[in-house]
């Protein structure tokens, strides 16, 4: 198998090192709204794992779709967008980002899990804790009905809500971040109440983390 030789700047992710310095003065894993996901910046280095990454975030693509039995009830009562897919993080690095249409997870202006929602997650954190060298960025949005701080405070509230659950499940806390972007990056247009709906979403964003990074550049 040919490898690649990717040029990493390693160590440390922005977002947690900025959430973390925010953390020790208000005791909360939410970070600001501009955090970059899964950037990392330090020393550079050169570690031949990008295709192992690859192949990693891939596996663990397929066992959380197949441990997560909900989805096709889901999909079946045709009520929510749920999408698991592999793509680059902002260090090019391959991550899992798993999306979460609102609309069953949190009723309209609300930042308290449904059970169904609840269930859901449930099946995300068993996941999680089966893939113990992952970080999780948890990034809340909105429509752009309301106003901007309003939906700010409501997009962080139901990131903070995904993030608390993953907590009751036994998930450490350390590898988690949540984030609120209200409005901003949407999916759709908001100009249709069908693309206001697909904008209300929560994303869960599973990264390489530097266990899994040290991992592989010793194999």
């Amino acid at each position: 198998m040919k490898k690649l030789c990717y040029s990493l700047l390693a160590m440390l992710f922005v977002g947690f090192s900025s959430a973390f310095a925010q953390s020790s003065a208000n005791n909360s894993n939410v970070a600001p709204a501009d955090t970059t996901i899964g950037v990392i910046m330090a020393t550079p280095v050169t570690i031949d794992v990008t295709d192992q990454v690859a192949k990693n975030m891939k596996a663990q693509q397929v066992a959380l779709m197949n441990g997560w039995e909900v989805v096709e009830v889901v999909a079946n009562q045709q009520d929510t967008l749920v999408s698991v897919d592999v793509v680059p993080d902002e260090s090019n690095l391959q991550s899992i980002r798993l999306g979460l249409n609102d609309e069953v997870f949190f009723k309209v202006g609300s930042a308290v899990l449904t059970p169904k929602a609840e269930k859901s997650l449930q099946q995300v954190a068993a996941h999680l804790q089966n893939f113990p060298e992952t970080n999780v960025w948890i990034v809340g949005y909105t429509s752009n009905t309301g106003g901007i701080q309003v939906n700010m405070d409501l997009s962080i509230a139901r990131a903070q809500s995904v993030l608390d659950y993953f907590v009751k499940q036994g998930i450490d806390p350390t590898r988690m971040v949540a984030i609120g972007r209200n409005w901003q990056d949407p999916q759709a247009s908001n100009a249709t109440a069908a693309g206001r709906a697909a904008n209300r979403r929560v994303e869960v964003w599973i990264t390489v983390n530097q266990a899994m990074l040290d991992a592989m550049s010793q194999q």
